[in-house]
C-alpha cells in the first residue's frame, strides 16, 4: 500500500503509464521480499512479526528497525494521503456521470475537485465522529457492572496471551 501514491496517477492517464507503474510497483515488492527470505533465516521467518525489520536488522544493526518503523508510518501516511484524493476523485467521477450533483464535478484552481474532496473528507470524519459516539453510547448503555466484568474478562485473558505467545 505504500507505493499506492505512485500507482493512483497512472490509473487516469493512459493504458501503457499505467502497465509500466503496475510491473514496477510489483517488482519493487517482488525484490523487497526476496531479499528478506535470502537474508533472514528460515526459523527467525517462522516466529517473526516483523520480517523486514529484522533483515535490517541484520544489515546495519539495531538502528534499522527504527528506520524501518519510520518508513511505515511516511507509507501510512503517503497512503491516507492519496485515498483522500482518490475519493475526491471518485465523487467527480459519479457527479460527471449524472449521479451526483454537477456542482462535484467542478475543478477548482489547481485543477482539482476541491469542493468533491471538501464534502468527502467532511462525511468520512462525521462518520468517525459518529461510531465513536455509538461505540460510548454502547458501553454506557451496557452499564457499569457489564463494562468492570468485561474488563476483569480482558485482564484474566492477558496472562494466557502472553504465554501462548511465548510457547509460539
Amino acid at each position: 500500500m505504500g507505493y499506492l501514491g505512485f500507482f493512483i496517477p497512472a490509473l487516469t492517464s493512459n493504458p501503457l503509464l499505467s502497465t509500466l507503474m503496475t510491473l514496477t510497483v510489483l517488482g519493487i515488492y517482488l525484490l523487497a521480499y526476496t531479499g528478506v527470505i535470502l537474508l533472514v533465516p528460515a526459523s527467525v521467518l517462522l516466529n517473526s512479526t516483523a520480517p523486514f525489520a529484522d533483515a535490517t536488522v541484520m544489515i546495519i544493526g539495531s538502528v534499522g528497525a527504527s528506520f524501518i518503523a519510520a518508513g511505515a508510518i511516511i507509507a501510512t501516511l503517503g497512503t491516507l494521503n492519496v485515498q483522500i484524493l482518490v475519493v475526491g476523485q471518485l465523487v467527480r467521477a459519479i457527479a460527471l456521470d449524472k449521479l451526483f450533483p454537477q456542482k462535484l464535478a467542478e475543478l477548482g484552481k489547481g485543477g482539482t475537485p476541491t469542493l468533491a474532496i471538501l464534502i468527502s473528507a467532511s462525511l468520512a470524519s462525521v462518520t468517525a465522529s459518529l461510531a465513536f459516539a455509538y461505540s460510548l453510547l454502547v458501553i454506557i448503555g451496557a452499564g457499569a457492572e457489564t463494562v468492570f466484568y468485561g474488563f476483569i474478562l480482558l485482564m484474566a485473558a492477558l496472562p494466557v496471551c502472553v504465554f501462548v505467545k511465548k510457547q509460539a
